[in-house]
């Protein structure tokens, strides 16, 4: 009986820390930067990203997130895509994220819309600063033909405004 007792207490308390957002709050909003390398999924050339965004917390684990980024290679990229994130997991005062987004590419010198899909995590540190990383895919369905596909891993460090 005392085993069956403690097993609950301790399911009850990893689902607390699981399913609790310590550090978030509606009407929250943070501007990071950042960086990562970037992959072509069609022959696997290398480029790097670097960029920004905006986020902005609704509560209820949902937020908006505007992102812009310049890809460096020999192309030249550029997106700029608005974004629904949905926090799915938190782990303490970490939240782990899914971002889906549409929203306008510029490669070389032609147009394109870009999807991205994207997963990561984000931890707090402290009140006012947070890291973050994800892995996103972009896809460009409209517009150029032979647009890349990539696959980008991106660290960002943040500033956060309550």
């Amino acid at each position: 009986m005392k085993n069956k007792i403690k097993l609950t207490f301790f399911g009850v308390a990893f689902l607390f820390i699981c399913s609790s957002a310590v550090f978030a709050g509606p009407g929250d909003f943070s501007l990071r930067l950042r960086a990562g390398p970037s992959f072509n999924l069609n022959d696997w050339e290398n480029q790097g990203r670097f960029g920004g965004d905006f986020d902005y917390d609704f509560g209820y684990s949902l937020g908006f997130n505007l992102m812009a980024s310049f890809g460096i290679s020999d192309l030249f990229r550029f997106t700029l895509i608005p974004s629904v994130r949905y926090d799915y997991l938190y782990i303490g005062p970490a939240a782990l994220f899914g971002v889906f987004g549409a929203g306008y590419g510029v490669y070389e010198d032609e147009s394109a819309l870009d999807l991205r899909f994207g997963t990561g995590i984000t931890f707090p540190l402290g009140d006012r600063f947070d890291f973050s990383t994800d892995v996103n895919l972009f896809v460009a369905p409209v517009g150029t033909p032979g647009t890349q596909t990539t696959l980008d891993w991106l660290i960002g460090f943040g500033y956060k405004f309550h």
